[in-house]
């Protein structure tokens, strides 16, 4: 609830704050498959504005992480057709 003499600056804080402690409890339960499932639940939550800037940067980080799953799933995806195919 916003206390109407709460100025915007205080309520970035707040969700700033309420952000990174979701991002931090993420880190410290999750293992790194399910963590960016979970800070992107924290950030849906607890949705902070970032300077432009900031979010280039995240989704530079974001498209990297994507490119290096695809590749380890690609490898996966391989090992198992190959022992799929010693198999038959």
């Amino acid at each position: 609830m916003v206390i109407p003499t709460q100025n915007s600056n205080s309520l970035m804080s707040q969700a700033r704050n309420l952000s990174h402690i979701c991002h931090k409890n993420c880190e410290e339960a999750f293992n790194e498959t399910d963590e960016p499932l979970c800070k992107a639940r924290c950030d849906a939550f607890f949705p902070v504005l970032e300077p432009r800037s900031q979010i280039s940067e995240k989704l530079i980080d974001i498209a990297n992480n994507l490119r290096f799953e695809s590749a380890q799933l690609s490898s996966m995806a391989d090992e198992i057709d190959a022992y799929n195919s010693m198999s038959i």
